[in-house]
Parts: C-alpha cells; sequence; structure tokens
C-alpha cells in the first residue's frame, strides 16, 4: 500500500539525493552514486525526448529514485529502459518502488511502445514482475520488458 503522504515529483536538483547516496552505498548499491556521476559528467540527464527521472519524497525526504530513457541497447527510439531505481533500505515493500513504475509507465504512454530493463538480482526480478513486466530469459540487453498502454493520462498522477 502506497504511504498517504508520498509525493512523485520530477528530480530538480541532485542534492536532493545525498542522503538516498548514503542509503544505497551503505546498503552495498551504487545505482544512486552512478546517477550522479553521469549527471555530472553529461552522460545521461533523462534530457532526450521523452526521458524522465523522478523522486519519491515523504515530507522534505528523498526515500527513492527512478528514471526512464530511450533503451541505447534496443535500436528503436520507440523503447524506452528503466533506470537507477531505488528506494531507501527503511522504505520498501511499503508502495514507494509501485508508485515510481506507475509514474514513469503513465508518463511513457505515447512516447514508449514497450520499456526494458536488465535485473541483476532475484528480489529485483520479483519486484518487477509484481508491478506488471515479463521476464524474458535469453535476452543479453534485458531481463525484463513491460508493454506500454498508448493511451495518455490513464493513470492518475501526483
Amino acid at each position: 500500500m502506497r504511504p498517504a503522504d508520498l509525493v512523485i515529483e520530477p528530480l530538480r536538483d541532485l542534492e536532493q539525493l545525498s542522503e538516498l547516496e548514503t542509503d544505497a552505498n551503505a546498503d552495498g548499491q551504487g545505482m544512486v552514486s552512478r546517477l550522479i556521476r553521469e549527471w555530472r559528467d553529461g552522460r545521461n540527464r533523462f534530457s532526450e525526448a521523452g526521458e524522465r527521472v523522478y523522486v519519491a519524497k515523504r515530507g522534505e525526504r528523498v526515500c527513492g529514485v527512478c528514471g526512464v530513457n530511450r533503451d541505447p541497447y534496443a535500436g528503436d527510439d520507440s523503447i524506452g529502459r528503466v533506470r537507477r531505481l531505488y528506494v531507501s533500505a527503511r522504505e520498501r515493500r511499503s508502495g514507494i518502488g509501485r508508485a515510481l513504475i506507475d509514474r514513469l509507465v503513465a508518463d511513457a504512454s505515447g512516447v514508449f511502445t514497450w520499456i526494458h530493463l536488465r535485473a541483476h538480482e532475484h528480489r529485483a526480478s520479483a519486484f518487477y514482475e509484481a508491478n506488471g513486466f515479463e521476464a524474458v530469459e535469453g535476452n543479453p540487453d534485458y531481463t525484463h520488458r513491460r508493454r506500454v498502454s498508448s493511451v495518455s493520462g490513464s493513470a492518475t498522477r501526483t
């Protein structure tokens, strides 16, 4: 169940991620640091058409982050890729990850036909499968995919 005080909004400033980065690094996860590093060096600012990066906030505290890019491995601009999903350790299993994915998928409508991702852990695979992604066997570029509805505005946005 989603926390009543949860807000999903676009990332405005990398400083918003400092506490979340510390949490992720302590958890042995480097995706927040990688997002920050790639943003700073210009490799990925989620700035191409249809690309977005969101933070999940409870009050003023950022408790999650997730983005979507055009999938660089697909060779097709209609395919997006989930990037850098991380929810703070103490906030997991409270609906924050689902809320981030729901927002990305809703906003991907009309931009992407599919969203791909690579899950490196069983726990991540289970999460994505519970959130509408299908497992894909034998593909070297992605482990999961989800078709995106072509009807824009079909999901509630926060």
